[in-house]
């Protein structure tokens, strides 16, 4: 059967078992229950605006956390909140960054955006989001589908946008200190007012940290004894500034700076035979933005971007666990100077009946600098270029069908002036979705779409201590997609169904060579197929959501070594209850169960199995004044011993209090 005919087959069995459930359906996915939102904020830092509502994305599988909720969890970083979203896999790595999957795709296919700013490092395509600390969070919102056009290139997976907050309208002024029992702080201070036209935003913050404790069960291995988890330090100071000034109800402009200055040691694997020794006394990020929102009459509207985002940081080998001495061939200095530069415009123009036109120009210019031991810097640079129009067709006041596509172009531009730039690459993407909203509230969704991703700069051309071998030939990534969902209103409450079949080409992996070696490679072919459930409801004073993940992912390359694609757990479940015993006294639960997951061995090149796990914490919040709430926590509760990766334990259990005052 070819190619084509076998995916089509596909989309009709998940539509069928759709139709089997219910006739009329749903679109929206909404993590939790949505809450008020800034209109103001969301123009301004989202992609995609559609209508009054700006929750409301059609067509595709959707959900936001808000900020009411962002609280409730005590979050220090986004990163924090996205484990208890439905289809998200979130797990810390061996050197000590905060990952997730969306759907099965790794971050590096996902676009990350803050305030409507594209964030990803450029030299890897990825994001650690436990760096980005904060008490200032309006809302994360998630397209884990064909996500729309209008995001440009790199949507593989789908796209997370994370806003910060700048609502005059809320508290001026916001604090909250936090400590745990094992040293650990947090604080924050939030400042928002308005003067005329023109509002602003002041955020501070700090978060610092020993080594982490380990649970009491954990069994000592090769590189690590227990008790506190060696070398896992690590201290992280953040300033946010945001201002908007309204010059009338037609033009808005604003500007954003988010500046952090971190530090933090990175525990060696537990387990590996190679052993690092690493820290980052070092990692800074400076992302400044100018946002602008023009509307002319009801026919015409057009949103900017403009952003300059500085990735620095110095990475650092030692010869032991001493870390005092740089002798060895294996220790090293390291130093990485990146930055992007670009703009994004989104034009809207309501000039037919039927439907919006909504279009995106795209360019970004990423530049990865790098200064090795006592060698100078080398230089990496390429830029992409996104033409995209999304239309939408009301076919009656039921049925939307919205057609999307984008044409994406990379131009390799530096490559260290003695590599060899490879050919430039043009993409284009198409995607077409439907939408049906029925006067009793179901509603029904599908869309199909082909997505890409271009290399990055360290896959093309890494070659790290001689352990990665460079592939400048590494082609795109691309993925045909599909997924149908519903949306069940219940009295007191909401379910949610969606399905998701993704046949991925040309898919980029590590591939271990033997003798310590590996490279990135196109294996050729993949599939991630699965399903979503998420359960909603709120029984007088019980507020409770449950989710379930199936996924299925396999490797279908000629030469593969298994067909597992590594680090995608087929089980996952979440867990959020809330109960409120008294108007001012909460008490919550939240829980996350993970299982079968695989990853290949580095040491011997075997797949294995990685542990099972579930993870409980419990809160009670007390608000002790209408200004002031005092909370206690206890993290993973039953002091469970477990891996997110390879060699990578967690915490044990931790006792956490803090306070919030709002004034």
């Amino acid at each position: 059967m070819c190619r084509v005919a076998l995916f089509k087959e596909r989309i009709y069995v998940i539509l069928f078992f759709l139709l089997l459930y219910t006739n009329e359906n749903s679109a929206q996915s909404i993590l939790l229950p949505l809450g008020e939102d800034s209109t103001l904020v969301y123009e301004m830092s989202e992609i995609v605006v559609t209508g009054k509502r700006p929750e409301v994305v059609k067509g595709t599988t959707f959900n936001e956390i808000t900020a009411s909720e962002l609280a409730k969890l005590d979050i220090k970083a986004p990163g924090e909140a996205l484990k208890f979203a439905p289809g998200v896999h979130v797990y810390k790595i061996s050197t000590n960054e905060t990952v997730f999957m969306l759907r099965g795709f790794e971050q590096r296919q996902v676009s990350v955006f803050l305030d409507g700013v594209p964030i990803s490092v450029p030299y890897d395509g990825k994001v650690d989001l436990s760096q980005f600390i904060g008490d200032n969070w309006q809302s994360i919102r998630l397209a884990r589908g064909v996500a729309s056009a209008l995001y440009g290139a790199n949507t593989l997976g789908g796209i997370v946008n994370i806003i910060s907050s700048a609502n005059p309208a809320a508290h001026r002024f916001t604090a909250r200190l936090e400590g745990q029992t094992y040293g650990a702080y947090f604080i924050n201070l939030n400042y928002k007012n308005r003067f005329g036209n023109l509002n602003y935003d002041i955020n501070i913050t700090q978060e610092a940290s020993p080594d982490i404790p380990l649970s009491k069960k954990y069994t000592p291995a090769k590189n690590e004894n227990g008790g506190t988890r060696d070398n896992s330090a690590y201290n992280k100071k953040g300033l946010a500034i945001k201002l908007y000034y309204r010059f009338d109800e037609n033009h808005r402009v604003g500007f954003r700076w988010h500046y952090l200055d971190n530090w933090y040691h990175i525990p060696p694997n537990s387990k590996t035979e190679r052993v690092r020794y690493w820290r980052f006394p070092e990692w800074k990020r400076n992302v400044m933005s100018l946002n602008s929102t023009h509307r002319i009459a009801d026919m015409f509207k057009l949103r900017t971007v403009f952003f300059y985002d500085v990735y620095y940081n110095v990475l650092e080998s030692y010869d032991d666990a001493s870390y005092t001495s740089q002798t060895k061939r294996y220790a090293w200095k390291s130093t990485y100077d990146d930055y992007s530069l670009g703009f994004n415009i989104y034009p809207t123009a309501n000039l037919w009946k039927f439907g919006a036109t909504r279009a995106v120009l795209s360019y970004k210019t990423d530049t990865h600098r790098e200064a090795f031991r006592e060698f100078d810097f080398s230089t990496y640079r390429m830029s992409t270029l996104t033409v995209g129009v999304e239309q939408d067709i009301n076919l009656n006041h039921q049925h939307l069908l919205i057609l999307g596509s984008d044409v994406n172009y990379l131009k390799p531009i530096q490559a260290d002036g003695t590599a060899a730039l490879r050919s430039p690459i043009l993409l284009w993407n198409g995607q077409i979705s439907w939408q049906k909203e029925s006067a009793n509230g179901w509603t029904m969704y599908a869309a199909l779409g082909k997505k890409s991703r271009f290399p990055t700069l360290k896959e093309l051309y890494s070659e790290r201590l001689g352990r990665t071998i460079p592939n400048p030939d590494l082609r795109a990534e691309h993925a045909y997609k599909a997924e149908a969902g519903i949306k069940i209103p219940l009295n007191r409450g909401i379910i949610q169904l969606a399905l998701f079949y993704n046949e991925l080409h040309d898919l980029i992996l590590y591939k271990e060579l033997g003798q310590g070696t590996r490279q990135l490679q196109n294996i050729g072919k993949g599939t991630i197929t699965g399903g979503e459930c998420v359960v909603q409801s709120r029984l007088n004073t019980l507020h409770l959501m449950l989710n379930y993940t199936y996924l299925y992912a396999r490797n279908h390359a000629a030469n593969r070594s298994s067909n597992f694609l590594p680090n995608r757990p087929e089980h996952r479940v979440s867990f959020l209850g809330r109960w409120d015993i008294w108007e001012k006294i909460r008490f919550s639960v939240e829980s996350i169960l993970t299982a079968n997951q695989y990853y290949e061995n580095p040491d011997n090149l075997r797949w294995e199995k990685l542990n099972n796990y579930a993870v409980f914490n419990l809160k009670l919040n007390v608000t002790v004044w209408t200004f002031v709430d005092w909370y206690i926590r206890a993290n993973n509760i039953s002091d469970t011993n477990y891996e997110t990766d390879y060699g990578v334990p967690m915490p044990g259990r931790t006792i956490i209090t803090g306070i919030r005052l709002r004034i």
